[in-house]
């Protein structure tokens, strides 16, 4: 969605719910979990109501939603913000919600877009620190998970940790072997390929502020899924990804 076809739709509540529940982002409820019956209707105060057994519940139920207290026209305004790659912090000064609540809207979004990274054991994310495989396959390219570095790859990034005297703990990426290995053959097309990836990972990694494994690898991840899905609309993935996790509709 386009930022042009965006406006209208934030500037009215009603249309940004709609435009969720069309998306499968908001579940629409066919029957009552409680008694089974589908004699449903939606209510004041963002509700849902079985007519049969009087029982209430969130419109917001089973859904990303329901992890944050904000409007629905906000949701689509971070979901665009996201899709820029605006900043979690640029976009609460925007938006004047608290960071936090951003930061964890962007990191679930995250989740839904690499949602096999999320069920890695902490022991296994701990191993995030050192070299991270990435692997040419066609024209996309895979970021190798720490339970997978025994695999083949065509080069690595090397991750390192350290804390900043006084301030937070941050990561350092050294894309240096990539580097070298694209500038002694450039001649092959393999290894332009990865100098594209690198000239569209790297700008993004110095932007990376993380403290844990796990956020290092989710991003990892985000940039893998932002670089094989160019050629396509990435909000339309994101939303379908978000429903997707979520079962909505199902």
């Amino acid at each position: 969605m386009k930022m042009i076809e965006l406006i209208p739709m934030v500037q009215d509540e009603k249309l940004s719910e709609i435009y969720l529940r069309e998306k499968g982002i908001l579940k629409t409820f066919k029957k009552c979990e409680k008694c089974g019956s589908d004699k449903l209707g939606m209510i004041r105060n963002d509700r849902w109501k079985c007519y049969s057994c009087k029982a209430e519940w969130s419109r917001r139920r089973d859904s990303i939603l329901s992890l944050v207290r904000i409007k629905y026209s906000e949701f689509l305004i971070c979901l665009k913000c996201f899709d820029i790659e605006m900043s979690a912090e640029r976009c609460s000064e925007e938006l004047n919600i608290e960071r936090r609540t951003i930061q964890d809207l962007f990191t679930e979004f995250r989740n839904c877009i690499c949602y096999e990274t999320t069920l890695i054991s902490d022991k296994k994310l701990k191993e995030v620190i050192g070299s991270i495989g990435i692997q040419l396959l066609g024209n996309q390219v895979r970021i190798i998970l720490p339970d997978e570095i025994d695999q083949q790859n065509d080069s690595d990034i090397i991750v390192t940790r350290k804390r900043i005297p006084n301030g937070p703990v941050i990561f350092n990426f050294d894309f240096s072997h990539l580097r070298s290995k694209v500038n002694l053959n450039t001649s092959k097309s393999k290894f332009s390929k990865l100098g594209i990836f690198w000239r569209f990972a790297n700008p993004r990694l110095n932007l990376f502020k993380g403290t844990t494994p796990s956020s290092v690898l989710l991003y990892l991840k985000e940039i893998e899924f932002r670089y094989n899905s160019q050629n396509e609309r990435f909000l339309g993935l994101l939303v379908n990804k978000i429903a997707q996790n979520y079962n909505v509709g199902r």
